[in-house]
């Protein structure tokens, strides 16, 4: 290849890759440009939902010139009713079914829409076990002209010139071009996928290649064999004319190393263009097992094979990918083999569980392999596109259109958003880490819902987090903040007031954020919660505060936010008053203070109560004491960190001071 053919193949690829994000490449590779919700009716699901998959065999040829395809699928599978009378599976009514078994027996069947249904001539019992064997062949209607395609696709790379024939079935399309069962709960336990193809090429399926057999006439059969459960959608092909480039990676704690086995396209150029950033493969897999559990596949491999996608789709153990060149979608797609692979979203409203995590995964990406700045200018551009409109769910409504799925605002963008600021409100790395390995280690080989996900946070970071679902998962919108200050001396008072920007849905946002007051003399970042519309606050700052420049809302991009306006406010209090407007200063001391043991109340006014709560407003101590103007209180038992202390006096005035714990 000329030199100067390089630089032009190289701009070109630039621009593909780099003129959109990683998450974007990744929802248009899943969008379709009509509907795939297969037409199975309410009565054929319930029929199928009677058994449950076991094992899967697919016996398939096909060649990398065109989409047809023939052969046949073995199901073997499990009686869960207390009975079975019909047999019922999906495959799309333009592939041609040529005959049915049960348990070997020959039996008829009738089309059903996409559906075939096969009357047995015997029930079969509650736990009994069968196998189901469709032979079929043709040309699937993968959508006309649809340019995205569906389930069994046939392209030729525009910048390499090879021809690939693969498989994308996410979320409705394994139908397209194997007769299976489109329910995500029902995870096939293992499966074998056997592929006859010309000898020129070479295929790649999930989990270890078992062996390439010569079968003469210049064919090869390929076969693959999983051993880990997997939904169906998660089944692939790919067939091309590839070359094998296989690393390994070594992750700690695992004694054996984790087989990257890549299909690559077979050109002179192609491997030494990508190879660095396949290389960075190994780094990637070997952090994300610290972060997120041991590679759930250890066993078998990770890898990829090459297609003329635009992005990747995360297939079990071997991503289908359309080019190496960014390194956020190679993070991506191997973060989905934890969060969408490992343990799969429930319902595809929850597509949440899949891509929220696989976009967040670009995140910590870039924060561990690029530094503080590549992590926030990742997360800067991820809230921008949420930002650009003002409404919107990440829990999908309407899950028959797959570009609602797939929206890269809401399930991409703001899906990641909101882990990042849940990241936040944890206030824990430690916490928040393990809270993923906690759902990864309940959840595994399995389906989990986001409301599942938001149990594991609770049971393993002892946060109440229903209102921050309610409004960042369920709701819309976002907070738009003004602020009015003033100070006197080293007080300064803020009042952080909020609209919402879908204010029908979601009026509140009750959110922990960070401020940064400015001064010539050097800046402070404070932590608050919001628990209203308006909420006031007063604060020790003993630099003059910057006129110009005076508060920053959430300086290190945590929340989803827009500013309004901060203005001064000459009038605004800046010390707290009790009831009956006595100054905070003249009711009530507190010391020492920071203090490690004892907090000492002194008062001017007899005391009734106090409650002691952390910085998230949770109560950590409520004591009510008979009329004494001074209390000791024992805090030994506390974390190290800020607390409020309120203290109601007996005419009931009430003041609220902050401690150090140390």
């Amino acid at each position: 290849m000329n030199k100067f053919f390089l630089v032009a193949l190289f701009s070109l690829i630039n621009f593909y890759s780099f003129s959109q994000s990683a998450s974007e490449s990744c929802a248009n590779a899943k969008r379709k440009a009509f509907i795939t919700k297969s037409k199975a009716s309410a009565k054929s699901i319930a029929d199928m939902n009677n058994y449950d998959v076991k094992h899967v065999a697919l016996h398939l040829k096909v060649d990398q010139l065109s989409t047809y395809i023939s052969g046949n699928v073995i199901a073997t599978a499990q009686v869960v009713a207390p009975s079975l009378s019909v047999y019922v599976f999906e495959l799309t009514s333009s592939l041609t079914v040529d005959s049915v078994f049960i348990n070997q027996q020959k039996l008829p069947f009738t089309i059903v829409g996409q559906t075939r249904e096969v009357l047995l001539p015997n029930s079969l019992s509650q736990n009994s076990i069968f196998t189901a064997e469709v032979f079929y062949h043709g040309n699937p209607n993968n959508g006309g002209g649809n340019p995205l395609g569906s389930g069994l696709i046939n392209q030729t790379s525009p910048s390499w010139q090879n021809k690939v024939t693969y498989t994308q079935s996410e979320s409705f399309g394994a139908y397209l071009w194997w007769p299976c069962k489109q329910n995500l709960h029902d995870k096939i336990d293992s499966s074998d996928v056997f592929i006859t193809i010309p000898d020129s090429c070479k295929a790649g399926s999930n989990g270890l290649l078992q062996s390439v057999t010569n079968i003469g006439n210049h064919q090869v059969i390929y076969h693959w064999k999983n051993k880990h459960s997997i939904d169906n959608y998660l089944i692939s092909i790919a067939v091309s004319e590839y070359i094998d480039y296989s690393i390994y990676a070594h992750p700690k704690g695992l004694n054996d190393s984790v087989l990257i086995q890549n299909y690559v396209y077979n050109n002179p150029a192609t491997l030494p263009f990508f190879k660095a950033n396949i290389d960075a493969t190994k780094s990637m897999l070997e952090y994300f097992s610290t972060i997120y559990t041991m590679y759930p596949f250890a066993d078998e491999k990770y890898g990829h094979c090459m297609a003329p996608l635009n992005g990747g789709m995360e297939h079990q153990t071997m991503t289908t990918i359309g080019s190496f060149n960014s390194l956020s979608v190679i993070a991506h797609e191997l973060g989905h083999q934890w969060f969408g692979d490992n343990v799969t979203c429930g319902t595809w409203k929850d597509i949440w569980n899949n891509e929220g995590f696989a976009a967040y995964t670009e995140q910590l990406y870039y924060e561990h392999f690029n530094g503080a700045v590549a992590g926030r200018n990742n997360m800067d551009n991820v809230h921008n596109s949420v930002l650009s409109a003002p409404n919107g769910s990440v829990y999908v409504d309407d899950t028959t259109n797959e570009n609602r799925i797939f929206d890269t605002r809401l399930t991409y963008d703001k899906g990641a958003a909101i882990i990042h600021s849940l990241r936040f409100e944890i206030n824990n790395d430690s916490l928040f880490f393990l809270t993923l390995k906690n759902y990864q280690n309940q959840f595994k080989n399995s389906v989990a819902t986001g409301l599942e996900f938001k149990q594991v946070a609770e049971n393993t970071t002892g946060l109440q987090l229903t209102d921050f679902f309610n409004q960042w998962y369920f709701g819309e919108g976002y907070p738009v903040f003004s602020a009015e200050w003033n100070q006197t001396d080293d007080n300064v008072g803020i009042v952080i007031s909020q609209i919402s920007s879908a204010p029908s849905i979601t009026p509140l946002f009750k959110t922990s954020l960070e401020l940064t007051l400015h001064s010539l003399s050097g800046d402070t970042t404070i932590r608050v919660f919001l628990n209203s519309n308006s909420d006031t606050f007063y604060v020790k700052f003993s630099n003059p505060i910057s006129q110009t420049n005076s508060i920053q809302f959430d300086p290190n991009q945590w929340i989803l936010n827009m500013d309004n306006s901060i203005q001064y406010n000459s009038n605004l209090n800046t010390i707290p008053l009790s009831v009956g407007a006595i100054p905070n200063r003249d009711f009530i001391q507190i010391y020492p203070n920071p203090t490690s043991n004892l907090l000492a109340i002194k008062s001017s006014q007899n005391i009734k109560s106090f409650q002691i709560m952390d910085v998230l407003g949770r109560q950590q101590e409520s004591t009510y004491k008979s009329t004494h103007s001074g209390v000791s209180i024992n805090v030994s038992n506390l974390s190290t960190g800020l607390y409020f202390i309120k203290t109601i006096s007996v005419d009931n005035k009430i003041s609220i001071q902050k401690f150090i714990k140390e």
